[in-house]
């Protein structure tokens, strides 16, 4: 079963994984932060087969969305968001048996080794809240899993 997944906040990214057995393949990646709207179609089409897709988008930028599903990318939707959805969304990343991520994906290996939880201020323990950066690639990697459910340990770097 192959995924995609636009996240589309102030940022593009789109990956092309497949899961299969448990196991998590991340085999490409486009994207940039700071993509302007009308240069989003051309940034995604890196990805040749993304418009025949569906996609998942970050519902924070609706227009966005509307865009893209004028200019050629019609099964985009937006991403259901909701109280614990990012938690969710990271125990479904962390569910796979296993994670594989082509060397070429580098700012989605880079966010896996720098992905981190907050920590309390008074005893310096890590808490189970992610802290909201560095996590651009992997909110579109949420968003990609939205409608499928497993969970993972990583492996990076495996073609």
């Amino acid at each position: 079963m192959a995924l995609t997944s636009a996240s589309l906040v102030t940022h593009s990214q789109e990956f092309v994984a497949i899961y299969h057995d448990g196991v998590l393949y991340i085999d490409n990646e486009c994207g940039g932060v700071g993509v302007e709207i009308n240069e989003t179609p051309r940034v995604l089409d890196t990805i040749q087969t993304m418009r025949s897709w569906g996609a998942v988008a970050d519902s924070a930028r609706p227009e966005l969305i509307s865009y893209l599903l004028h200019h050629g990318f019609p099964r985009i939707k937006g991403a259901k968001k909701g109280k614990g959805s990012i938690e969710d969304g990271i125990a479904k990343i962390r569910g796979f048996k296993e994670i594989i991520i082509h060397p070429r994906c580098k700012h989605t290996i880079e966010e896996f080794k720098s992905y981190k939880y907050k920590r309390n201020s008074l005893t310096g323990d890590i808490t189970p809240i992610p802290e909201d950066k560095n996590n651009h690639w992997i909110d579109a990697l949420r968003y990609a899993l939205e409608p499928y459910g497993r969970k993972a340990n990583i492996f990076i770097g495996r073609a």
